[in-house]
């Protein structure tokens, strides 16, 4: 996550700034999943998977904060 940032973008980390990126990386995959697969289904199987897998990030996103967060 620190790729594009400068010295004092990196050393500005906050264990908030890192749960929200958390999350958010979860929400994009998640939502890359969906969107591949709609992009050539109609409702079938694949599609109920991909909707699983974007429910399925965003829920352990969701556990892992809660475990490794102190607020």
């Amino acid at each position: 996550m620190d790729l594009f940032q400068t010295e004092a973008g990196i050393n500005a980390k906050t264990a908030y700034s890192d749960h929200v990126w958390r999350h958010d990386g979860f929400d994009i995959l998640g939502l890359s999943v969906l969107l591949f697969v709609l992009s050539g289904e109609t409702v079938s199987r694949n599609l109920l998977r991909a909707t699983a897998v974007v429910a399925l990030l965003t829920t352990i996103a969701i556990i892992s904060s809660l475990f490794t967060t102190s607020y």
